[in-house]
């Protein structure tokens, strides 16, 4: 077949592919430069149905690594080739992001991108999403796109994998810190719809959906088993695994913004944009009530006016109810009350009331419109305060030494904690968490 030759414009420079076959079109070598040489080769496949649970290898339909060099450092260039018509005139190909990494040592870095064949931080989400991986389940797909997006989390667990068996092997670190951030990007995304407990819960697409969202939780799965074979067998070595927050789903919107601009707190410009000169409490992230401060640039709220300020602020958001006449704001934790559970806000840089919601609503920046309002979507999201149950997670240690047990609730300040005993080294003299180190290890 002769070759098809296609080009993409990335920043100032291109990257190329050249779709050929023998008796027809199958696969496509891409490639920074016209230099065939220089390039990798993507065979068409179809989507990857094999379990990923035990050894089979992941990505696998991905083409091997070229390496391009960029002002920023190596990055690797791979592609999956979904399929192509057997005349080449369309196709459909996933080029992953090409992830440059950041380090403080250049030749250790670049080292380490070539051994391991690159880094990505996520998967195609923004590709699924899109639709271009074809209709997605909660559209009315079959399926298709999840199945191809879950390639993409393949390839993202297989090289947080390779990069973790190479530091660990290469480096023999004392303390090694990993992370997956697979299982935040799906919960983003899916959890919300196969919560049955949503008001909008669609139990047909909630069926279809959830099997793809097992398969993303089995490669976490997969991910912690290769951690666990990099320390088992070492007596010097222990796995802790926790997470950073859980996930509450949400279909309605708060704007405590608009609640505070109703309650006269809040004043906009002629522009529509908050005015400093004349707003004493302004919410500028959803997730907290600031107060102007006079100690604040165009503050225009004094010391001897906090307290009545914040108590307006209190008073705005629990008087905002749900269309059923319930209030929005549930809870309501205060920068001034001494004692109090203060989820260790305040600060230069905190905020002064900070709050929870019913279950099924989120916040946001809004200015104007509702105070609360339906959302043409359902999701999941995490920033809710910690005392919510929704927003626990675990704290698990694994290792020689470790039997299993329960040891009752922890919090995520304790985890790092737990790896200084270890380590044998000394609590840092800021620390807020308690370590159930001992716990952990049969110790009272």
């Amino acid at each position: 077949m002769t070759p098809r030759e296609v080009a993409w414009g990335v920043g100032e420079d291109s990257l190329f592919a050249l779709l050929h076959g023998a008796r027809v079109y199958d696969r496509v070598l891409l490639s920074a430069t016209r230099d065939a040489a220089a390039g990798t080769i993507a065979i068409t496949a179809p989507e990857e149905s094999a379990p990923v649970t035990g050894d089979r290898p992941l990505a696998r339909h991905f083409a091997d690594p070229t390496f391009v060099r960029t002002t920023q450092g190596t990055v690797a260039l791979t592609g999956r080739l979904f399929s192509i018509s057997p005349d080449g005139t369309s196709f459909e190909l996933l080029i992953p992001e090409l992830r440059p990494i950041e380090g403080n040592n250049v030749e250790r870095t670049d080292a380490y991108v070539r051994a391991i064949g690159g880094w990505y931080g996520n998967g195609a989400l923004s590709a699924y999403r899109a639709g271009r991986f074809g209709p997605i389940i909660a559209n009315g797909g079959d399926g298709r796109a999840e199945q191809r997006y879950l390639e993409s989390l393949e390839l993202l667990t297989r090289q947080f994998l390779r990069g973790a068996e190479w530091l660990w092997t290469t480096r023999t670190p004392q303390l090694h810190l990993d992370y997956l951030p697979l299982i935040d990007e799906v919960d983003h995304e899916w959890f919300g719809l196969v919560d049955s407990t949503a008001a909008p819960y669609d139990a047909a697409i909630a069926r279809k959906l959830q099997p793809w969202r097992v398969r993303a939780w089995q490669l976490a799965d997969r991910h912690l088993r290769g951690l666990q074979r990099l320390v088992e067998g070492d007596p010097n070595a222990a796995l802790v695994v926790s997470g950073d927050h859980g996930m509450r789903t949400y279909w309605m919107g708060f704007r405590p913004n608009v609640a505070l601009k109703d309650a006269g707190l809040l004043t906009l410009d002629d522009n529509g944009r908050v005015d400093l000169t004349r707003t004493k409490a302004w919410s500028m992230n959803g997730y907290y009530v600031m107060l102007n401060r006079t100690a604040w640039k165009d503050g225009i709220v004094p010391p001897s006016e906090e307290r009545a300020t914040m108590d307006a602020v209190e008073s705005a958001l629990l008087a905002v109810r749900t269309p059923e006449g319930t209030p929005v704001v549930t809870r309501t934790w205060r920068s001034d009350m001494p004692g109090a559970d203060t989820l260790g806000i305040g600060g230069p840089s905190g905020g002064d009331v900070y709050y929870d919601v019913a279950r099924g609503y989120y916040w946001n920046t809004g200015l104007t419109g509702p105070v609360i309002a339906p959302l043409n979507r359902l999701a999941a999201t995490h920033g809710f305060p910690s005392p919510s149950p929704e927003m626990h997670t675990v704290l698990c240690a694994w290792g020689p030494g470790i039997a299993p047990r329960r040891i009752g609730p922890a919090r995520n300040a304790d985890a790092p904690l737990v790896v200084a005993d270890w380590l044998g080294m000394p609590h840092p003299p800021d620390a807020t968490g308690r370590s159930p180190y001992a716990e952990l290890i049969g110790r009272r």
